[in-house]
C-alpha cells in the first residue's frame, strides 16, 4: 500500500466495572500497535490514526503517546442512551448479535459523526462493538485479546481476530476445521519444546502447591479444576446461563460425580469487585458436598490456577483462559458455557464426566493446539518487532478482502521452530510471586491447608 494505513483503535466506550480507567492496559497495548502500524516511516497524524473512546481513557491518552490531535472522545453517556438500556445489557446484545437495527444504525452514525469523515482501512477494538461494522462496512475490524498464555512465567500473547471473540471467534464458529487441521511433524516438535520447558521443566517445579495434591487423592478419584471468573462483562454474562459465579459454583457442584473433587479458584479480578460467591454459600456447600476443595490462601499465589493445572486431571470453565491452558497439559476440558473454549473442550454436560474413565482427552488435540500456536496466538516478541504489524495488517487486509473467513484467513506465524524459540526465550522465571496476605474474602479450608504452606516453596 503506497499510504499508510489509516488504522482506527478503539478501546471501550463504556466503563467497566464501575472503574473509570480500568482499561489502561489497552492504551498502552494500542500506543504500541500503533507504533507498529506506522514502523515504514510514517509517523502519526489526524488523518493516519484515531483512537476512539470515552472522556476518562481519553486523560490516558498523552501518557501513552496519543495527544490530543490524535482522540476522538465519544461521551458515554449520550452514546448509552442510543441503546436504550445499560451497559451490560448493550454489550451483551451486541455480541449475540441481537441488537436493533435501527440502533445500530443510530450508534454508527453517531461515531462517524464525531470521527469528522475519518475512514479507517483497519479498525483495533479490544471489545465487542457491532456498530463499527455499520459504521465503517469495508474496514477490517481485528478483535485483540490476550492469548491462552499471557501471564508469567508464558510471555505475553493475543490474538486479532477478524471475526469477534468468545463464540464468534474464528477458532469456534470454525471448530471443526481446527479439529480436523494435521499437524506437521515440525510442528508436533514446537508442542514438545513449549511442553518441555514450560510444562515440565517450569511449572511442574515451581508450583507450591505440591503438598496439597495428595491430600485430595486420597479422598477423590479425579480432580477437578474450577476456575471461577468475574460478573459485569459480556465474556461471562453472555457466553452462559449463570448470572453470578455463585450460580455457577452451585451448579457445577450440585451436578458433578461426586468421586470428582472440585477445585476451586476465585478470580482475581472478582476479589476486587466483591463478585466472589459469599461466604455462607460455601459454608453450605462443603457441609452438603465433601468433594469440593477450596482455601482462599491460595489466592496469595499470583495466578494460582497456571500452578494448579499441574494438580488436576481436568478443567471445567465458561471462557477463561485456564481452560485453554490445559492443551498443554493434555487434559480434559468441561465446556460450562458457550465460548471459543467449546471448540477444544472434550465435554459439554458435567453429567458425562465420569470418575472412572481415564484422565486424558477424549480427541487428539494436536493438530488443533499445533494451529493455535503456529496461526493464533501470537508472542509478544512479533508485534514488538518493527514492522511486523504493519505487514501483518497488509496481509490481512488482503485475506479479508479476498474472502478468507474461516482459518485460512490467518496465515503462519512463523516457522514452528522459530515461534518455539520466541516463546522459550521470553520465559519469566520471577515466579511464582506470592502476596503477603490473602485476600480479605471467603475461606472454608478444604483440605484444611494453612497460609504458611501455601506460601511454602
Amino acid at each position: 500500500m503506497n499510504r499508510p494505513v489509516k488504522t482506527l483503535i478503539h478501546v471501550e466506550i463504556f466503563t467497566e466495572l464501575d472503574r473509570p480507567q480500568f482499561h489502561e492496559a489497552w492504551i498502552e497495548f494500542s500506543s504500541r500497535f500503533m507504533a507498529g502500524m506506522l514502523s515504514s516511516g510514517h509517523t502519526a497524524t489526524p488523518d493516519t490514526v484515531r483512537l476512539l473512546t470515552n472522556e476518562a481513557l481519553a486523560e490516558l491518552g498523552p501518557k501513552h503517546g496519543f495527544w490530543d490531535n490524535l482522540i476522538t472522545v465519544i461521551p458515554e453517556r449520550p452514546f448509552l442512551d442510543i441503546f436504550g438500556t445499560d451497559y451490560l445489557t448493550a454489550t451483551v446484545s451486541g455480541y449475540r448479535g441481537t441488537t436493533d437495527d435501527a440502533v445500530l444504525d443510530k450508534a454508527a452514525q453517531f461515531v462517524r459523526d464525531r470521527l469528522d469523515g475519518f475512514v479507517p482501512d483497519v479498525i483495533l477494538t479490544y471489545t465487542t462493538a457491532p456498530w463499527l461494522r455499520r459504521a465503517f462496512p469495508d474496514a477490517l475490524i481485528l478483535h485483540k485479546e490476550y492469548g491462552a498464555f499471557s501471564r508469567p512465567p508464558y510471555p505475553e500473547s493475543f490474538y486479532l481476530d477478524p471475526n469477534g471473540k468468545f463464540a464468534n471467534a474464528t477458532i469456534n464458529t470454525h471448530a471443526e476445521e481446527l479439529r480436523t487441521y494435521q499437524a506437521s511433524d515440525e510442528e508436533r516438535g514446537m508442542i514438545q519444546d513449549m511442553r518441555r520447558v514450560f510444562r515440565d521443566g517450569t511449572i511442574k517445579k515451581i508450583s507450591p502447591f505440591h503438598h496439597i495434591e495428595p491430600l485430595m487423592r486420597r479422598e477423590r478419584k479425579k480432580i477437578m479444576l474450577l476456575p471461577l471468573q468475574f460478573c459485569g462483562h459480556y465474556g461471562f454474562e453472555g457466553t452462559c446461563k449463570y448470572r453470578t459465579q455463585g450460580e455457577l459454583l452451585r451448579d457445577v457442584v450440585e451436578r458433578t460425580d461426586p468421586e470428582i473433587g472440585i477445585l476451586v479458584i476465585n478470580h482475581s479480578t472478582a476479589q476486587h469487585h466483591s463478585t466472589i460467591p459469599p461466604n455462607d454459600l460455601y459454608v453450605y456447600l462443603s457441609k452438603h458436598h465433601d468433594n469440593l476443595f477450596f482455601n482462599n490462601d491460595f489466592n496469595r499465589v499470583v495466578h494460582p490456577s497456571q500452578y494448579l493445572l499441574a494438580h488436576v486431571d481436568m478443567v471445567a470453565t465458561v471462557s477463561s483462559s485456564v481452560g485453554l491452558q490445559a492443551l498443554l497439559w493434555n487434559k480434559p476440558i468441561v465446556a460450562l458455557g458457550d465460548s471459543h473454549i467449546n471448540a477444544v473442550a472434550d465435554y459439554a454436560r458435567l453429567e458425562d464426566v465420569s470418575a472412572d474413565t481415564p484422565a486424558e482427552p477424549t480427541w487428539d488435540k494436536t493438530g488443533a493446539f499445533a494451529w493455535l500456536l503456529r496461526h493464533y496466538y501470537i508472542p509478544a516478541s512479533y508485534y514488538r518487532a518493527p514492522g511486523w504489524l504493519g505487514s501483518f495488517a497488509e496481509r490481512s487486509m488482503t485475506n479479508w478482502r479476498e474472502g478468507r473467513r474461516g482459518l485460512n484467513f490467518f496465515e503462519p506465524i512463523d516457522t514452528p521452530e522459530a515461534i518455539a524459540k520466541a516463546w522459550i526465550d521470553n520465559i519469566d522465571l520471577r515466579v511464582p510471586k506470592i502476596r503477603n496476605t490473602a485476600p480479605e474474602t471467603t475461606t472454608v479450608p478444604i483440605p484444611r491447608v494453612s497460609a504458611e504452606d501455601v506460601a511454602k516453596r
